[in-house]
């Protein structure tokens, strides 16, 4: 579409983009994806002026803006010039909607414009028409000419101050009770993401507003970025170059949706600065649609927290999503998107459990649930999968907590950082054998990788079960299903929220909350914010000094049935164990029992099962003797001793030397294991039962049980 300079009578089509006034319309090309476009006026017509931001309309002005905005908005057109004026860029054209309806016409029929004298020229037949049709609106007393003392009262719009000189004439009481139905009208598209509207106030009043798109950043159309509202500048080295091309479709594609047009604004807070930041909803068809996450979707913007940190936590997700289905399709500005690699990271102290590692599974799930099976520090915890088969090798996943970072644990021959027990202690006691969900953050990218440091982020909630139901409570909402474990450790102050200098940095959802729960630590005093000398726990290690094992058998074996921990698993009936009252780490086996060895069939469905179990968990122990620097005894778990359990899966055997009456629970022991050889069971499915009896009888199952 070309403009016309001067009264050609060659005619042009094009779709109306704005209405400037009631008189005035912008005219754009149909065929192309940012077409040319134009600024016409009605030939013969002059409509009443709207003020420019400050002062007062003229009478009926905004009427008439309107009658013709809702005429034509959008709509296709056909259009001819039919004069010009000397000195001036202004083309007086006629226009017709559908190739047959005269604009002129319609605005003059209703009285929301006057006629032009002829002022010398001659009259043409179109003009006389014009000013026929004017005086039967005056005589029917029709917008302009309706004399009546109601429609004087309302010919001309109140117009509270501007807020876009001044953001803060707007203030939060203005827009009433119900902020998410603020009716406005664009009135003009900055950029993408950025829009000057009219808001009608409930008040009644009208008030010209800056408003920022909720969530979202649309591509830069190559001017420098002076917004200031960015509250966390960009200093990534992975950012990849926009073309201004794409900010200047970002902008065409919102003009075309919401550039006048009346628009619905869920108002979700102020910025530093005053301006309004809200969620555009704008019509389309019998729906309205979200803008934000149109633009996002078609890749015209991205994802910006220091707006996205107002929305609620579904929003929020919703437009992380949409960014990464963009990026990953290269849509638009993400057309020479490259996804960062994972860095190659040393495993750390903490990463390792003697020798034992989770094993991640190759297709991971976005959200499961679990129990957790161990707490490695206070921001990583393993859980088994209640979607994956028991003892499998993917049963249990390691998991990190998003956006947190605690005191690293470290080696038993070092020290560990201020708190970094005590972090670890707390998970262990609210989480070890309870049931969570597990939300994944960071989804991995479409080359396999997750996020840049290789590992995946993910937040946890403590679901409300059992005894302990009732100190685990929803955070305010009701959207989370339980506990957020992150928000546990940070309000506690046994963490830290990692802060980002890089503004598109993948990030939890409940950043926002992490951050008000470690302002709230920091102000308490708790933890690592504290002015208060760090607690030290000396601990006596007896898991790698024999000699100094025996000299600690009296002490122990006089603590009769004691409490301890299980800090691990060494294997099915071999662990480490602590034990507070005497502050040390044992190693620890059961008596009377064995279990296959490293690579033999069963030994790894043994150690899963009491990994399951017994890790971490809270248990008695009772020391009869030491071998080897290893004390062995009995381990009771809630009262159910360690060794039954694994006799009556069958996943171990009573050793040769083993006398039931010179064993606590002896009796118990052997009818386990008596019990798994008749039905069978893993070790015992290949054994002859008759060798069995023999087998039984030596042990001396009929003696009595020492109690």
């Amino acid at each position: 579409m070309a403009a016309a300079s001067s009264c050609s009578g060659e005619w042009f089509r094009g779709r109306v983009k704005a209405v400037l006034s009631g008189d005035t319309l912008v005219v754009m090309g149909l065929a192309e994806e940012i077409p040319p476009e134009t600024t016409i006026v009605l030939a013969h017509l002059l409509a009443p002026r709207l003020a420019n931001r400050e002062g007062k309309d003229q009478p009926f002005a905004w009427k008439s803006r309107e009658f013709l905005r809702k005429l034509c908005i959008g709509e296709v057109v056909v259009f001819k010039t039919v004069y010009t004026i000397p000195n001036t860029n202004r083309e007086f054209c006629s226009v017709l909607l559908d190739d047959s309806t005269n604009i002129a016409e319609e605005v003059v029929q209703g009285g929301w414009a006057k006629v032009k004298e002829a002022r010398g020229r001659r009259v043409t037949r179109m003009h006389a028409e014009l000013l026929h049709l004017e005086q039967i609106a005056k005589i029917n007393g029709k917008g302009l000419w309706d004399k009546s003392p109601r429609a004087i009262a309302a010919a001309v719009r109140n117009l509270a101050p501007s807020a876009v000189a001044n953001p803060w004439n707007l203030k939060a009481k203005d827009l009433g009770a119900d902020k998410n139905k603020l009716e406005a009208i664009v009135e003009h598209v900055r950029d993408g993401s950025c829009l000057y509207v009219y808001l009608q106030l409930p008040s009644g009043a009208f008030q010209f507003v800056k408003v920022f798109v909720a969530g979202i950043q649309a591509a830069s159309m190559g001017r420098r970025n002076n917004n200031n509202n960015d509250e966390s500048k960009s200093t990534s080295s992975t950012e990849n170059e926009v073309s201004p091309e794409y900010g200047w479709e970002a902008k065409h594609y919102t003009e075309i949706r919401v550039l006048s047009r009346v628009v619905r604004i869920a108002s979700k807070g102020f910025d530093k600065y005053g301006c309004l930041v809200g969620t555009v909803y704008y019509p389309a068809g019998t729906e309205e649609k979200n803008l934000a996450l149109e633009l996002i979707k078609n890749g015209f913007a991205k994802y910006v927290d220091w707006s996205a940190s107002k929305m609620d936590v579904e929003a929020q997700k919703e437009l992380k999503a949409a960014e990464l289905e963009a990026k990953n399709n290269k849509l638009k500005m993400w057309t020479n998107y490259v996804p960062p690699s994972p860095r190659s990271q040393k495993p750390s102290p903490k990463a390792v459990s003697n020798n034992l590692r989770a094993t991640k599974p190759k297709a991971v799930s976005k959200n499961f649930t679990g129990q957790v099976t161990e707490v490695v520090s206070g921001d990583c915890i393993i859980v088994a999968d209640d979607s994956v088969p028991f003892g499998s090798p993917g049963a249990e996943r390691r998991i990190n907590l998003s956006c947190i970072k605690c005191p690293n644990m470290a080696n038993p021959d070092e020290k560990s950082e201020p708190y970094a027990r005590e972090a670890r202690e707390l998970l262990r006691r609210r989480l070890i054998g309870r049931q969570v969900q597990v939300s994944m953050e960071y989804v991995p990218t479409a080359n396999g990788s997750t996020d840049q440091n290789g590992t995946t982020e993910t937040q946890v909630f403590l679901l409300s079960q059992g005894k302990d139901s009732e100190d685990v409570s929803p955070a305010a909402g009701g959207q989370e299903p339980g506990l957020n474990v992150a928000q546990l450790i940070i309000s506690r102050g046994f963490g830290t929220v990692v802060k980002y200098r890089d503004n598109n940095k993948e990030r939890s959802h409940y950043y926002k909350k992490l951050l008000e729960e470690e302002s709230g630590a920091v102000t308490r005093g708790k933890g690592i914010h504290s002015f208060k000398i760090p607690p030290v726990m000396h601990v006596t290690d007896l898991t790698t000094a024999s000699q100094k094992a025996k000299e600690y058998l009296p002490t122990l074996q006089r603590n009769k049935r004691m409490a301890a921990i299980v800090e691990h698993v060494l294997s099915g009936y071999r662990y480490k164990i602590f034990v507070p009252k005497d502050a040390c780490s044992i190693v620890f086996s059961l008596s009377g029992v064995k279990c296959p060895v490293r690579k033999e069939p069963y030994s790894d469905e043994a150690m899963s099962l009491m990994r399951r179990k017994l890790m971490q968990r809270d248990v008695e122990i009772e020391v009869e003797t030491v071998r080897n620097g290893a004390f062995v005894g009995c381990l009771w778990e809630s009262n159910t001793n360690a060794g039954v359990t694994l006799l009556e899966a069958g996943l171990a055997r009573l050793q040769t030397s083993f006398e039931a009456n010179k064993i606590t629970d002896g009796r118990l022991l052997a009818e386990a294991e008596q019990l798994a050889r008749k039905q069978k069971l893993k070790i015992w499915s290949d054994v002859n039962s008759e060798a069995d009896e023999k087998d039984l009888s030596a042990n001396g199952v009929t003696s009595k049980a020492k109690t």
